[in-house]
């Protein structure tokens, strides 16, 4: 009895089932990657505004020309969207409680790009979204 001729049934099955579980683990992982891109793209940051949090989320699709998410200027834009009324002060303070290496300077320069692009007005200075 040859017992290449044996083991070559239960070698192929072998291999079968090793190619479908690769294929499978392939699809489950491509299926993961969709469900992540997904929630990355519909997820914003959240800052906190003293005791209170402020979700980011901007419920539909944002403008042309918006900041990048995770920019200073988007951190700008967000926060004077769920917090309207605030002072420049009170502004560059819930940013860097998100970005706490991001200076003053930055930030007002933000504030000064972001007001340019009319995302945001101020009126009596205090910062709105426009």
């Amino acid at each position: 009895m040859d017992d290449t001729n044996a083991k070559d049934p239960i070698s192929e099955a072998v291999e079968k089932v090793r190619k479908e579980a690769y294929a499978a683990g392939y699809q489950a992982a491509i299926a993961a990657m969709n469900s992540a891109l997904s929630d990355i793209t519909n997820a914003v940051p959240e800052i906190s505004t003293g005791g209170s949090i402020v979700s980011f989320t901007s419920g539909g699709k944002t403008p042309p020309g918006a900041p990048t998410v995770g920019t200073i200027p988007h951190y700008v834009w967000t926060a004077v969207q769920k917090k309207p009324g605030m002072t420049n002060s009170e502004l560059i303070g819930v940013v860097q409680q998100h970005a706490p290496k991001a200076s003053d300077g930055v930030i007002r320069v933000a504030i000064n790009r972001m007001r340019a692009k009319k995302f945001i007005v101020s009126r009596h200075d205090k910062w709105f979204p426009a």
